[in-house]
């Protein structure tokens, strides 16, 4: 059997996300484009019959991209599943629901202390998601603060990011044949830091840095703009909203960290 695969999934686009980018607006929810992009991508996601575990982030937008991207795994219908209205078919194969939970983890939550990416209280967030399958019991007391282990400073950022892969090599990557797919929904700077360590350079690179080859559109310079200070943002290709790519966990030595190394098929689907 094949290694678990990890699938990380960057949520699509949100209020904050839409030109002018206002930082301001506290925890907020997708737009109707992101709602339309999560459509998409439920009915475009290959691997929805071998998913078995889904995390995401407490973030508003990052719980509705879970709950309408994988509607097969969680049961019910999209528009049930969030609240929010969806003119799109439902996903074919609708007896395939397997109940599974959404886990809330606050470790997988952005990067910036902008209330934009400040999470909502857990008693607000059982309100607003009130029977759905989400588990919020990994929201202790503290949440949604952005201080100690959550702060935003550079270095505070890059020790969540190396604690999360740990954390993922700890729960997925031990005897991993054949237990089923994971995925995780995050954001587009904290990804960058889950996926590939960073260095701390004494200034901060241009906010839009990117591929040569790639113009960013203003969600991804937001994204990589909201990095704490000094953050080295990676060269490799911005994270757009609903993207999702594809890794393994491996250790280089039984007592190296884990690391995510992103498959074949998912460097192929990027034209790498």
């Amino acid at each position: 059997m094949s290694p678990r695969k990890i699938h990380l999934l960057r949520h699509a686009q949100a209020y904050h996300n839409v030109p002018p980018c206002d930082y301001n607006l506290h925890d907020p929810a997708l737009t109707e484009t992101g709602i339309e992009q999560t459509s998409t991508f439920a009915h475009e996601f290959p691997h929805h019959g071998n998913v078995s575990v889904i995390l995401s982030s407490p973030m508003t937008r990052t719980l509705e991209t879970a709950l309408l991207c994988f509607p097969l795994e969680v049961g019910g219908d999209r528009q049930a599943n969030s609240g929010v209205q969806d003119h799109e078919h439902e996903p074919e194969h609708r007896h395939h629901h397997r109940g599974l939970k959404i886990y809330a983890i606050p470790e997988l939550q952005e990067t910036s202390d902008h209330p934009c990416d400040t999470g909502s209280s857990r008693a607000d967030l059982e309100k607003v998601f009130d029977g759905k399958k989400i588990d919020f019991g990994a929201l202790k007391e503290g949440w949604p603060l952005k201080t100690g282990n959550m702060g935003a400073e550079k270095e505070v950022v890059l020790a969540r990011a190396s604690a999360m892969r740990e954390l993922l090599g700890e729960w997925f990557g031990k005897d991993d044949t054949g237990k089923g797919d994971v995925v995780v929904v995050s954001h587009g700077g904290f990804l960058h830091c889950l996926t590939k360590p960073v260095n701390a350079p004494e200034t901060r690179p241009s906010p839009i840095q990117g591929p040569s080859t790639t113009t960013p559109t203003p969600a991804v310079a937001l994204a990589c703009s909201k990095l704490p200070e000094t953050l080295q943002v990676p060269t490799s290709q911005p994270w757009q909203n609903a993207e999702y790519r594809t890794f393994t966990l491996r250790k280089a030595t039984a007592d190296a960290p884990w690391e995510l190394i992103e498959t074949k098929e998912s460097l192929q689907r990027r034209q790498l």
